[in-house]
């Protein structure tokens, strides 16, 4: 290979190190979109089918009074005192089938409003490590090519920076002959 390639390897392996940390924290990112959409397709769900419920509810509870009023009415009994006491008890007791059906799918909603919100956040979380993981990545390298080596690559010089020699000098020198 040719030395000036060699030269800049490092360095694209450092960038495509990055990139990949950024990719991979949109990648997230979409995900979890994707996710807290789906929980508020769910949530809405929820609200349309307590709603329905609830309705359908209602409904059962007219028919039942009307029979109700029907039958007292066509025994001749009067509606004051215990007939009319047993249509409003079953009215009554309708209204609060109807809040609860109406309540729980409110909850359910809610519930699922929080998860895709939790979801939002989770996405952001896993952009901004990917940003801050790359960041990290590519500090560090860089930080690694500037340190002094023990192999002497890179532009170091064998780990010998700033100390003395630990041989000793007895007046003479010697040099092998090549």
């Amino acid at each position: 290979m040719c030395p000036p390639l060699l030269a800049i390897l490092p360095y694209a392996g450092m960038a495509v190190s990055a990139a990949g940390s950024v990719m991979g924290g949109m990648m997230q990112q979409s995900q979890a979109k994707a996710q807290a959409a789906a929980y508020e397709r769910q949530a809405q769900m929820a609200r349309l089918q307590g709603e329905y419920q609830a309705q359908r509810k209602q409904e059962d509870i007219d028919r039942v009074t009307g029979e109700q009023l029907a039958g007292a009415a066509s025994a001749g009994v009067s509606l004051d005192g215990s007939p009319s006491d047993v249509i409003a008890s079953t009215a009554s007791s309708g209204a609060l089938d109807t809040a609860a059906l109406r309540w729980n799918a409110r909850i359910q909603a809610d519930d699922l409003g929080y998860q895709a919100r939790i979801a939002r956040m989770n996405g952001r979380n896993a952009m901004i490590g990917g940003i801050v993981g790359a960041a990290g990545g590519l500090l560090g390298d860089l930080g690694r090519f500037g340190a002094p080596s023990n192999t002497g690559a890179m532009g170091g010089n064998g780990g010998t920076v700033g100390r003395a020699s630990p041989r000793r000098s007895y007046g003479f020198s010697f040099s092998p002959s090549p």
